[in-house]
């Protein structure tokens, strides 16, 4: 690992303690060595150059590498041909099962790459949490280990495959199985009224559903209790229950991760588009400050037939607006229009927050463009294709447009770093590292309201990828550390963020809406 090789890496330390995992330190001894100094070091000693070197590679790794140049690319298909030839076999069944129009360029272009997950995997394994106000039910298929094979990292734990209980948070709570058609049910009953513990519980079974005994976890465990090969097991004497390894990853698990994102994925947009224009500024400005009558006078200068409809589609999709048809203010449509006067930015905050949730094309974008990568516009439409393939090309193009203009003719481009433009062909999403205080406040509760619990962890935040201020604005840990502190010492929600502790309670009863009042009055 070299400083030379990338921006990411030009900011590491030359040792890093729990860098990518607690139990392990980086080591870099030639971060500061540059290309020539690299090279001049292999000749000066005789050491063994790998030959795709000589051929013409300027880095060398996976032969087949979705973050390769299309330079190194076709340098490796001339070079290691038969060596790819197993990899694009599988490759060339997953384009013909999806009936990609001209499977050949996509193969030769490298389109395969620009998406994440494995969509049209088939798992043989599948769990499903079952909806109940007071227990957690969860039924599985075909569990790949026994499924209270993690239970006991939540807690002191005692059980079989009937039975059992675990004591966590000095409460005990019990569970029993039984077998529905070709499903293994498991019940905690009354266990609802502690969030934490049910997080908890799901990700020991998504790990155990779903495990292949990759070991990616087996490295978190900070006492070495955690051995996965020849199969998982903990050793309940040196377990500290610090549950390290149920909470490295999002749902416990990088297999079931990645295959509850692939199962799940919607294969249509559901939206039609906004006549290809965006949210603009001035729009938005004219609009909050002539409210009453704005739809009846033409002074407001837009098309009727295109530009006031796509404005009215985007101001429901914000939450300013009830629906097309009363086109009257909704509650929150009221509140921003009062703080837009002094504070517009926060208004742009609380609009892009919405729209993560209720604009598809602004989810889509904000749970699959990741942050500080190099991306050009055209790329955007890819991208979108691939992950709805369904939808015809035209609406592809008019949806992506729409959403490309709201970023170019609004805040939320530049000023909330959502689109800053890298030069004339490619942009970044960046970190708003200008995040207000109410914004994420406001963000906190929504995404306490989409998960139904007022509890969760820093680290539930910082691992979700489908919702909250992280997918949002992509802020760092530290930075949300911070914020939530200040949050704490105003009331707007008990934050215990020292010794290992980063739990979040929010205020019970509170709304979103009831929030950004009491934060801006």
């Amino acid at each position: 690992v070299r400083a030379e090789e990338s921006t990411r890496r030009s900011g590491y330390n030359r040792i890093g303690k729990g860098v990518k995992h607690s139990t392990v330190i980086n080591a870099s001894p030639i971060l500061q060595w540059n290309s020539i100094e690299i090279f001049f070091y292999l000749f000066k000693y005789t050491l063994p150059i790998n030959p795709a070197y000589r051929n013409g590679a300027t880095r060398v790794g996976c032969v087949i590498c979705p973050f390769s140049s299309e330079w190194n690319d076709m340098i490796t298909s001339r070079s290691y041909a038969e060596s790819l030839a197993p990899f694009f076999s599988r490759i060339k069944g997953y384009v013909d099962k999806l009936q990609i129009a001209d499977p050949k360029e996509y193969i030769k272009a490298g389109n395969w790459k620009r998406r994440a997950g494995g969509r049209d995997l088939s798992p043989d394994s599948t769990l499903a949490i079952i909806p109940h106000k007071s227990d957690l039910i969860i039924e599985v298929i075909n569990c790949h280990k026994k499924f209270y094979t993690w239970l006991n990292a939540i807690g002191e734990f005692i059980g079989n495959e009937k039975n059992g209980s675990i004591k966590f948070d000095d409460a005990v709570y019990s569970y029993y199985t039984s077998t529905k058609e070709n499903k293994l049910v498991v019940t905690f009953p009354r266990s609802s009224t502690n969030s934490e513990f049910q997080g908890l519980v799901k990700r020991a079974l998504y790990k155990a559903c779903y495990c292949i005994n990759c070991e990616a976890c087996e490295v978190e465990c900070p006492t070495g209790a955690l051995s996965i090969l020849p199969e998982p097991r903990i050793n309940k004497e040196r377990c500290v229950h610090c549950q390290k390894c149920l909470m490295f990853h999002e749902t416990g698990c990088v297999v079931a991760h990645s295959l509850k994102t692939t199962i799940s994925k919607t294969t249509r947009m559901k939206l039609v588009g906004y006549n290809n224009f965006g949210l603009r500024e001035e729009w938005l400005d004219y609009f909050l400050i002539n409210t009453k009558g704005y739809f009846e006078s033409p002074d407001h200068g837009l098309n009727v037939k295109e530009q006031l409809p796509s404005f009215t589609k985007w101001l429901i999709h914000a939450g300013i607006m009830n629906n097309v048809k009363d086109r009257e203010l909704t509650e929150l449509g009221v509140i921003v229009k009062d703080i837009y006067k002094n504070n517009p930015s926060l208004v742009w905050e609380i609009i892009w927050i919405n729209l993560t949730y209720d604009a598809p094309i602004a989810k889509w974008y904000s749970q699959s463009v990741p942050f500080l990568k190099e991306i050009a516009d055209r790329d955007l439409r890819i991208m979108v294709k691939n992950d709805y393939p369904d939808t015809s090309d035209t609406t592809v193009k008019n949806i992506v447009y729409a959403l490309l203009r709201t970023f170019k003719e609004s805040p939320i481009g530049e000023s909330l770093c959502q689109y800053v433009s890298e030069n004339n062909q490619t942009f970044k999403r960046r970190p708003h590292s200008g995040l207000s205080l109410e914004a994420l406040a406001y963000s906190l509760y929504k995404y306490s309201e989409s998960l139904n619990t007022i509890e969760f962890r820093v680290s539930d935040i910082m691992s979700d990828s489908e919702k909250g201020p992280k997918v949002e604005f992509g802020i760092d840990r530290n930075f949300l550390m911070k914020m939530l502190r200040s949050l704490h010492t105003e009331g707007i929600l008990i934050a215990e963020l020292n010794m290992g502790l980063d739990h979040i309670t929010l205020v019970d009863g509170m709304t979103p809406l009831k929030v950004l009042k009491i934060m801006t009055q």
